[in-house]
């Protein structure tokens, strides 16, 4: 197997370093060589797949909240009918 190596130093040891960007409203990870810092990469600071079943997961618990008010509305709403059928509310 290959042996990854810095194309500015030859070095072959790296790390991860978190940065914001100048100007950025957000955070990147950079793949850096540990000798002379030169940058062999960058990545999302957060995973995106996560980040999408997250949302995923608190949309659907908002539709859930959202179709049990709707339930409980129209619930109300046929009560209140059936004991006041004349009223147009």
């Amino acid at each position: 197997m290959a042996l990854s190596t810095c194309i500015k130093c030859g070095g072959t040891t790296f790390e991860l370093r978190q940065a914001e960007p100048a100007g950025a409203m957000y955070v990147v990870v950079y793949l850096q060589c540990m000798s002379c810092g030169g940058v062999a990469g960058i990545t999302d600071y957060f995973d995106i797949g996560t980040v999408v079943k997250q949302m995923e997961a608190e949309v659907k618990s908002l539709q859930e909240a959202v179709q049990a008010r709707d339930y409980n509305v129209r619930a109300i709403a046929s009560r209140r009918h059936r004991t006041n059928p004349g009223s147009s509310a």
